[in-house]
């Protein structure tokens, strides 16, 4: 799974910071944010404050939908 399937997958349970989603990833700060600002100009994610959370998007609520329908495993 790729760092953005993983950043989603993260996202899918609370909203994260970019440096909490660093350390969960195992990446730095400069390459979660650079993951999180391409999501987010794809309409996947969006910012709140100082953390991110799935948008409010079509694209935001297919990816809650899917979640809701499979069970992820980490």
């Amino acid at each position: 799974m790729g760092t953005a399937a993983k950043c989603l997958e993260l996202l899918l349970r609370s909203p994260m910071s970019v440096k909490d989603l660093a350390f969960e990833l195992g990446v730095s700060r400069r390459q979660a944010y650079r993951v999180l600002k391409s999501l987010k100009e794809n309409g996947y994610v969006e910012r709140m404050g100082d953390v991110f959370t799935i948008s409010n998007t079509s694209l935001g609520k297919a990816i809650l939908d899917a979640a809701s329908r499979y069970s992820f495993e980490t």
